[in-house]
Parts: C-alpha cells; structure tokens; sequence
C-alpha cells in the first residue's frame, strides 16, 4: 500500500513540470515495471499484468494462457508490451513484436491481446 502511495506521489511530482506527456508517460511505465518486479514474488500474473497497465480483458486472459505464476519472461514480456503501447502501439502489433520471448508465451500475448481488443470494440459498440 505504501508502494502504491510513494506511486502516486511521483507521477503527480513529475505531472507538476509537465515537461511533456510523453516524458510523464514513459516515466509511469517505468514506475510500473518497477511496481511489477518488487511484487514479483506476492502477485499473481494478472495483478502484474494489471500494474504494468494493462486492461482487465487482456490481463485476464494472459492469466488464464500463462498461469497464476509470473515468471520473469513473463513479467519482462507484459512489461515490453507496456512500453510499446505507452509509445503509441497497438496492443497487437506489441504482442506480436515482443521481444526474447518463446513461440508459445507470444502466441498466447497475441491471442490475448486480439481477445482484448474484440471486447473492447464490442463494449464500444453497446455504450
């Protein structure tokens, strides 16, 4: 909890120069991916996948795909997939681009990631 708090309280500092938003943005992913490997150990792979800012749908699914148990290729491939889509990617094209990860571990980021968008589309399509 204090971890979350001390979260808090750097992204409004760094919100306070307003350098600029990519800055800020970059800023959090990294944060979040700090957030991430300290947890490691006492999160799940959604609650991860969650703090590194990802949607509830694609956190989900990778969970469901990748198991409660978040290993480092994982965690360095959600986090990968984060950075790109904080740079202005498409959740897919970062899926289908991540980096050092094996054959099974991509597809199923793929997988999720098309999942996600599909809900995401179709709960657009209903509000």
């Amino acid at each position: 909890m204090r971890f979350l708090i001390a979260l808090s309280a750097l992204t409004l500092v760094a919100a306070c120069d307003v350098p600029d938003i990519e800055q800020i943005q970059q800023e959090a992913t990294e944060i979040g991916g700090q957030a991430i490997e300290a947890a490691r150990g006492a999160v799940d792979t959604r609650t991860a996948c969650m703090l590194a800012g990802q949607s509830e749908a694609f956190c989900g699914c990778v969970q469901e795909r990748l198991g409660p148990e978040i290993t480092q290729e994982h965690l360095d491939a959600i986090t990968g997939i984060a950075q790109r889509t904080v740079e202005g990617g498409s959740l897919e094209t970062a899926a289908e681009e991540a980096q050092n990860v094996d054959p099974a571990t991509r597809e199923a980021l793929v997988q999720c990631a098309t999942q996600a968008a599909v809900q995401g589309i179709v709960g657009e399509a209903g509000n």
